[in-house]
């Protein structure tokens, strides 16, 4: 059985690219033949798809008139020149990645399809709102193959972080000015230290993942402690408590606050996640994020269409055309809206620096006060120590006068005071 993939792109490491990759590779156990068509291709990740034998082409004449048994598709304007091209096919396949990227959004004709897949919770609501038939879609999350669950390695304590990431916030870049000399972090990603293929072998290297969308579930299934933290922010260590909203927002971080570098760097390195939390974590992601048996039940439940009309296709992509502009005029409003933060953040900063400047003056004064308290309190204690001894020294005196007092009144007294006049007569 032959399967076609529809993607924008296959040349880096998004997620559309490597989810295409990861069914392929069960697909091709299964005995299937596959065929990618993209609108462009190129290393570093087509190297990797040529590994498997796996063929991608951007020219539609590869593909035109052919049949195939299932056409799989994500990115719609991509599905669409496809069928123009005649292609044949008994299912067609959906997959919608995200909830609000315009490219992930469902075809007109998606209740004339074979399934509609969504990764999330998040996006099969988003689907519905569509206009996309519930009894259409099924829950297709993030998964993981079978080769990831064979393997782990015992996690004593943590000292070497990777954040996998195309985007990661200041406050995780920031990090790596709190780190300690037996602490390190690695970015991978496009702007990173490195930008490759996630496999098992990189991270099972490190004590502590931090990451969103599909490498959490990828560290789930190898019992490496996952922090689950972005830019739309994030959950933190995935527990009981969290585990099944951020599982309805596919991992994103999205639904959670926000945090700065030193909650986040206090939560990795002084409350780290518990063991019974990692097991439960492999459990969940046995359950629910088993490629194997996920692919399984989408081929299974996939049903048979008839053919979509060239003119479904037209109105199609004049909503496109429709939606595009809009994306424009938006991503217009979005770059004055930045400046906006931009001059919001610089008015804020020089507003964090005068507060910072305030507490550090108060602080000043706090252990000024302190100290002159201290002194006071000493003080207070040498006086009193003196007082007491003057007391004490007025009693002595006055026990002293008093004795004297009698010596002078007693006949000794008396008698000594005649015998010195009587030698002072004598010797005159």
């Amino acid at each position: 059985m032959e399967v076609l993939f529809t993607n924008l792109y296959i040349k880096l490491f998004s997620g559309s690219e490597v989810n295409i990759l990861d069914i392929s590779k069960v697909l091709l156990r299964k005995g299937f033949q596959i065929t990618v068509f993209t609108f462009q291709k190129g290393d570093p990740l087509l190297t990797h798809f040529d590994e498997c034998g796996i063929n991608v082409t951007c020219n539609i004449q590869d593909i035109q008139g052919k049949h195939f048994d299932i056409i799989w598709a994500q990115h719609y304007v991509v599905l669409n020149i496809v069928l123009l091209s005649e292609v044949k096919y008994d299912k067609i396949i959906f997959s919608s990645l995200s909830p609000f990227e315009s490219f992930e959004f469902p075809p007109s004709y998606c209740n004339k399809l074979s399934l509609v897949l969504a990764n999330s919770h998040e996006t099969r609501a988003q689907l519905i709102s569509n206009g996309v038939d519930s009894k259409k879609i099924k829950l297709f999350p993030n998964s993981v193959d079978l080769y990831y669950y064979n393997q782990s390695k015992p996690i004593s304590s943590i000292k070497k972080i990777a954040c996998i990431s195309n985007h990661p916030p200041e406050e995780v870049l920031q990090l790596k000015t709190l780190l300690k000399e037996d602490q390190t972090i690695d970015f991978f990603g496009i702007n990173g230290d490195s930008f490759q293929l996630v496999t098992p072998e990189l991270l099972l290297a490190y004590d502590c993942i931090i990451t969103i969308g599909k490498t959490v579930q990828y560290s789930m299934a190898l019992n490496i402690p996952v922090y689950c933290y972005d830019h739309f922010g994030g959950p933190g260590w995935l527990t009981r408590d969290n585990l099944d909203l951020a599982f309805e927002k596919n991992f994103s971080g999205r639904g959670f606050n926000q945090k700065n570098s030193e909650e986040i760097y206090s939560e990795i390195f002084e409350n780290t996640i518990h063991p019974d939390h990692l097991s439960l974590l492999h459990n969940f992601c046995i359950d629910h994020c088993n490629l194997e048996k996920n692919v399984s039940e989408v081929l299974n439940e996939a049903k048979p269409v008839s053919k979509i009309t060239s003119d479904e296709i037209k109105v199609d992509s004049l909503l496109f055309k429709r939606v595009f502009d809009q994306k424009i005029a938006y991503e217009k409003h979005a770059e004055e809206l930045e400046k906006l933060k931009s001059l919001l953040e610089n008015t804020n900063s020089e507003n964090r620096n005068i507060i910072l400047q305030l507490q550090q003056e108060i602080n000043l004064y706090r252990e000024n006060n302190e100290a002159l308290q201290s002194k006071n309190t000493r003080l207070n204690e040498v006086f009193n120590r003196i007082q007491n001894e003057i007391t004490a020294l007025y009693s002595e005196v006055s026990i002293l006068q008093n004795q004297l007092h009698q010596i002078e009144q007693s006949k000794f007294w008396k008698l000594r005071n005649f015998y010195w006049k009587y030698l002072k007569r004598k010797k005159g």
